[in-house]
């Protein structure tokens, strides 16, 4: 389907035509206003828009996307989820990022009913209308799995994006029967590329990507992706993965945030995923501080917990990982910093 193609749109049970859109007067802020505005430069008569990316790829920058590489990315998600003109959606997260505009470019192309709410740390707190598919980070993850996990097994389809998931939410959504993903992908492919089961009988270590992309790796094992439909290059992203076969590779942390502690490359990431069934219900990550020995030595950065006060017994942690990976501190923190599209600053 040729993004020309494109007549209307139903939002909160309302149809709106392309040219009502075109027609309308924004004048009041409200996460309805904006998606009707991002409608009206999508009705507009250019053929690209212009996105800001989040920094998968380098530094965050404004670049130029083709209306039907939206296209294109939409319709791989629609066919993988079989969402049509009978699913209900809901866009809770905000329209700037293409993670919410890609909801709204799925509804122009299946037909379904998006209903927009405001977005909030917690979306199914206000949530009146029973939904099939919804789009959040994980940063929202978290929060539901804190207050609203059963609410969320109602959802046939739940997508997370933003980065890697929480392991409480993931721990507390294993056995839920609907269907739960990982997303990965950027701005400079269209949204994502290929998702990770999180839950059920199918649950899975490796992302599955859309057979519209082929996947290969870097000499230094960065993700390489290459889809013709979206562009004429390949993307060559900071992502180190491991290739599991040639739509399947497991994701094993960022080539930015590699620490070089006594001249051994660590990926914190993987430290991270070991530390799992010995943190569970805390909020952690791993970073560095300078050392005069190793150059870097590690650090366990850990959010404070009302919920749980004792200390983590950092030799009982050290003893669950390798010698030349143990952690040197352990520093608790009163809240993490994050990106605007809510990802931890590590440094």
């Amino acid at each position: 389907m040729n993004y020309k193609e494109f007549t209307h749109i139903t939002l909160n049970n309302k149809l709106f035509s392309k040219e009502e859109i075109l027609e309308i007067e924004i004048s009041a802020e409200s996460h309805l206003n904006e998606v009707l505005l991002f409608l009206k430069f999508w009705f507009d008569e250019s053929e690209e828009m212009e996105v800001q990316t989040s920094g998968s790829t380098g530094k965050p920058k404004l670049i130029t996307i083709s209306k039907q590489s939206f296209v294109e990315s939409a319709k791989n998600t629609c066919d993988y989820l079989k969402l049509d003109s009978k699913t209900k959606a809901l866009l809770c997260i905000p329209v700037t990022y293409i993670g919410g505009k890609m909801m709204v470019i799925r509804a122009l192309f299946s037909g379904y009913n998006l209903f927009v709410q405001e977005p909030s740390a917690n979306p199914l707190e206000e949530l009146k209308e029973e939904i099939d598919f919804i789009a959040i980070t994980t940063y929202q993850a978290y929060c539901i799995s804190r207050k609203s996990a059963k609410e969320l097994e109602k959802i046939k389809n739940v997508i997370i994006g933003g980065g890697k998931v929480n392991d409480l939410f993931v721990e507390v959504v294993s056995k839920h029967k609907n269907n739960i993903y990982s997303t990965f992908g950027m701005t400079e492919t269209v949204s994502h590329i290929g998702l990770k089961k999180l839950n059920g009988k199918d649950k899975s270590d490796f992302f599955t990507v859309f057979p519209a992309y082929k996947i290969s790796k870097t000499e230094d094992s960065c993700l390489v992706i290459d889809c013709p439909t979206l562009s004429k290059y390949k993307i060559i992203t900071n992502d180190i993965v491991e290739i599991v076969s040639e739509q399947e590779f497991k994701w094993l942390g960022r080539k930015d945030n590699i620490i070089n502690s006594g001249g051994i490359k660590i990926y914190p990431e993987e430290i991270e995923e070991k530390l799992v069934p010995f943190l569970l219900g805390r909020n952690y990550y791993i970073t560095y501080l300078p050392d005069e020995q190793l150059g870097n030595k590690l650090i366990l950065k850990i959010k404070k917990n009302s919920l749980i006060n004792e200390e983590v017994d950092l030799i009982f942690i050290n003893s669950k990982l390798e010698k030349h990976k143990t952690i040197k501190e352990i520093i608790y923190v009163n809240d993490f910093e994050y990106t605007e599209t809510e990802k931890i600053i590590r440094s």
